[in-house]
């Protein structure tokens, strides 16, 4: 007999929720680390308001409830933040929520609280660990390349680069302090220029692109970039009006 509860035990799948975790001296503003594979637990309390925030910029699109009835919901204006009050006392349902970058599922429980309850839970915010630890890699990854500098420009002094380089994936350009923050381009063998995004930073931008030729543009102000292999001359580009700034 006890064989067999041994080996219904081990058989049967082990069902738990993560509750949110303190993360400061007040223990109602409380931390998930997010996994797509879990299931979230909140213990709401009666009266009282909490906040979901998830990562910074990321967009609800929907909200699916089990027993809408019982929850107030709303999806405040900045988009990646969700308000949920309990209705009705005793209250248990399940959650999804539906980003534009990932899915959560929660298990929600209502319940009474005294006011000053260290229980409660006023605010839980998200952190990715596992996400940290691959943009981390790939950091470390990135640094790691062997970096090209074998860039020279030419154009408007006021858009002259401290530095240029590309590791074979990614091009970075370095700028000086407080220097206009210019539109990039990408100039192919025929000579025309195509609108490239960067990702901006203290020192600069970086595209997620290498080109052996490069165009700077803010306002009537502009300046040209080349890669030693394509140096065959490197000539300031003729200021276009209209040009997009940054």
């Amino acid at each position: 007999m006890r064989a067999l509860l041994l080996a219904a035990l081990i058989a049967s799948p082990v069902m738990a929720e993560v509750a949110p975790r303190p993360v400061g001296p007040d223990p109602r503003i409380r931390s998930l680390a997010y996994d797509p594979d879990e299931v979230f637990r909140l213990d709401l309390a009666m009266k009282f308001i909490t906040h979901i925030r998830f990562a910074p910029g990321e967009a609800v699109q929907s909200v699916s409830v089990g027993d809408s009835a019982s929850w107030q919901i709303v999806r405040l204006h900045r988009g990646d933040v969700l308000a949920i009050k309990p209705l009705i006392a005793g209250a248990a349902s399940n959650m999804n929520v539906i980003t534009d970058r990932r899915a959560y599922v929660f298990e929600l429980r209502a319940r009474w609280l005294k006011a000053g309850s260290r229980h409660h839970a006023y605010r839980v915010s998200f952190t990715y660990p596992q996400e940290e630890a691959a943009e981390a890699r790939s950091a470390a990854l990135a640094a790691s390349r062997p970096k090209d500098r074998d860039y020279h420009w030419a154009g408007n002094a006021a858009l002259k680069p401290l530095a240029v380089f590309d590791d074979g994936v990614k091009t970075t350009f370095r700028l000086p302090r407080n220097a206009p923050r210019p539109a990039l381009f990408a100039v192919d063998a025929n000579g025309e220029e195509a609108l490239v995004n960067t990702v901006q930073n203290a020192d600069g931008f970086t595209a997620d692109r290498v080109s052996a030729r490069w165009t700077l543009r803010y306002g009537e102000q502009a300046a040209a970039i080349a890669h030693g292999d394509a140096l065959r001359p490197i000539a300031a580009p003729a200021p276009r009006r209209g040009a997009p700034e940054r």
